[in-house]
C-alpha cells in the first residue's frame, strides 16, 4: 500500500469507517509495527469492527489485571454477538476465566443496588 492510499484510509477511519481503520491496522501488522497495529486495531474495534474486537481480546486475554480482563471480555462478547466464530468458541471458557474478577470484594455490602461488582487487583 502506498502512502496516499494509507492517508486515504486514515481519513476514512477518522470519519468513522471501521473497515478502513482495520485495514490501516493490517498495514502496520505487515510493516512489523506492533504499537501502531494495536492502536489501529483498538480504534477499529471501537468503531465496531468485529474481527478487530476479537483481536483486541486476543492481546488483552492473558493480562493478570482484572480491569484488562474485563475489557477483554467485553470485546469478546461484542465480537461473538456479531458472529465471529472464533469469538463464539472462546466465549464460555473466557467467561469462566474472568469470573473471579466479577466476585464482590469481601467487605462489599451485599444489599447494594450495584448488580455487578468488578474488583481490580492493585499492586502496591
Amino acid at each position: 500500500m502506498d502512502e496516499s492510499q494509507l492517508d486515504r484510509l486514515r481519513q476514512d477511519a477518522d470519519g468513522g469507517d471501521a473497515e478502513a481503520a482495520f485495514r490501516v491496522a493490517l498495514h502496520f501488522s505487515s510493516e512489523d509495527n506492533p504499537e501502531q497495529y494495536q492502536s489501529w486495531t483498538h480504534r477499529a474495534a471501537q468503531l465496531g469492527h468485529a474481527v478487530a474486537q476479537y483481536n483486541v481480546w486476543f492481546y488483552l486475554r492473558d493480562s493478570h489485571i482484572c480491569s484488562e480482563q474485563l475489557e477483554a471480555l467485553a470485546w469478546l462478547e461484542s465480537s461473538a454477538a456479531q458472529g465471529v466464530r472464533e469469538a463464539e468458541e472462546h466465549l464460555q471458557s473466557f467467561q469462566q476465566q474472568v469470573a473471579p474478577c466479577q466476585v464482590p470484594p469481601n467487605n462489599a455490602c451485599m444489599d447494594s443496588p450495584v448488580k455487578s461488582w468488578r474488583h481490580d487487583v492493585v499492586k502496591l
